[in-house]
């Protein structure tokens, strides 16, 4: 039998003589046209990305509103821009947003953005951020040669080779050289900011901070740690965890007690809302000073390392799972952390259900079994504490 397919056809039609459309003769007449057809009301509440579609003597053949989002930032579905410019057969196009970016470089980013990442849409906040570049005021400090040495081996037009840049650091002597290192150190969440537009400087940057190695014990470099596990960690954990955390971790230590007591307090909040690669490298520190964390923080660890635990998500090869299994198997758990976890977790579940009689609570403790091991419980012991958690919650 012969196959059959649809035939696909494509027909164009306007409301009117193209000759009597508007023609853009400047960036001015463009920005009239489109601000008479914006709304007055919203231009300066909401991002809102449109398309303006010109024919070949670029009279304009209309606009078209792709996307309205935020206050801050609005998603592009590339498959809506793309099927509107190729079906209005426009041989030129205007990309409108409330903030000016270049055309070539933000269509490159959206090309690249599908080819790599396969997304149906690119988030013009995602593109603003890409493009944010170091420039030289950002690492200009009061001393030329070490601006000298930025501007030669850093900030440059070019990817250098590591050993250029080492032969050129070696000029400075080991104050300069801590300052240069202290000053790059604080500016890498632009420095190290991967992206397909990544300027030499993230290439440069990324060769400096291999090829060198802080002495901490030099007083420009002192209070570094401290800063490092209670301000950077908070403010770029995927830079500053990602890339630094084999060079500070073994400086824990050495931090002050008030860095410390920040790092503590903001751990477990840190630890909720980041990525696997950060939660990772959070393990690290946990397992290595596990025993300098406080009794309340250790508690709260210790129940997300349960949720860990429980995660289908994860296997071993993350250390966060690891992690969470030797806490079971040596178990450190504490039974207050236990019993707390465990009644959330009914309680949660519980909301599901009209009636306590509907919750399976012997389904529930199976399920959770390894919990009740850790306290030395049988099935059966640990089935009748999940039943009197359970009955002890407020539920009609």
């Amino acid at each position: 039998m012969k196959a059959q397919v649809n035939e696909i056809s494509i027909k164009y039609q306007g409301n009117f003589k193209i000759s009597q459309a508007p023609k853009i003769t400047s960036s001015v007449s463009a920005a009239e046209l489109l601000f008479d057809t914006w709304n007055k009301d919203q231009i300066g509440l909401q991002e809102c990305f449109k398309v303006m579609l010109l024919n070949n003597a670029n009279r304009v053949k209309g606009i078209f509103e792709v996307s309205t989002g935020g206050i801050t930032g609005t998603l592009v579905d590339l498959r809506i821009l793309f099927a509107v410019v190729l079906k209005s057969l426009s041989c030129s196009v205007i990309l409108l947003l409330r903030e000016k970016i270049e055309l070539q470089k933000f269509l490159k980013f959206v090309i690249e953005k599908l080819s790599f990442d396969n997304l149906p849409y690119v988030s013009v906040k995602d593109y603003k951020e890409s493009i944010k570049e170091v420039k030289d005021e950002d690492l200009e400090i009061n001393n030329e040669k070490i601006n000298k040495f930025f501007r030669n081996s850093i900030v440059t037009n070019e990817s250098l080779d590591a050993e250029i840049i080492e032969s050129n650091f070696e000029n400075l002597n080991i104050n300069e050289q801590a300052t240069a290192y202290k000053k790059l150190f604080e500016t890498a969440s632009k420095l190290l900011k991967l992206n397909f537009l990544s300027r030499p400087s993230y290439f440069n940057s990324s060769k400096f901070f291999r090829l060198y190695n802080p002495d901490f014990s030099n007083p420009i470099l002192k209070n570094l740690p401290s800063d490092y596990f209670s301000k950077y960690i908070f403010e770029d954990p995927k830079i500053y965890l990602n890339r630094f955390i084999e060079t500070y971790l073994d400086q824990f230590d050495n931090i002050n007690s008030e860095a410390k007591k920040v790092f503590f307090d903001g751990i477990g909040s840190l630890l909720r809302s980041v990525d696997f690669e950060e939660e990772n490298n959070i393990t690290m520190i946990i397992e290595e000073y596990e025993q300098q964390f406080p009794l309340a923080i250790k508690k709260e660890i210790h129940k997300i390392y349960i949720d860990f635990y429980y995660s289908s998500v994860r296997n071993e090869g993350f250390a966060q799972k690891h992690y969470s299994k030797e806490l079971f198997a040596r178990k450190k758990i504490k039974r207050e952390t236990i019993t707390e976890w465990i009644t959330k977790k009914i309680k949660n579940d519980l909301d599901l259900y009209k009636t306590k009689e509907d919750f399976n609570y012997k389904y529930f403790a199976y399920t959770y079994e390894d919990l009740g091991k850790v306290l030395d419980k049988s099935l059966d012991e640990w089935t009748e504490m999940v039943r009197s958690i359970l009955y002890s919650l407020d539920k009609n």
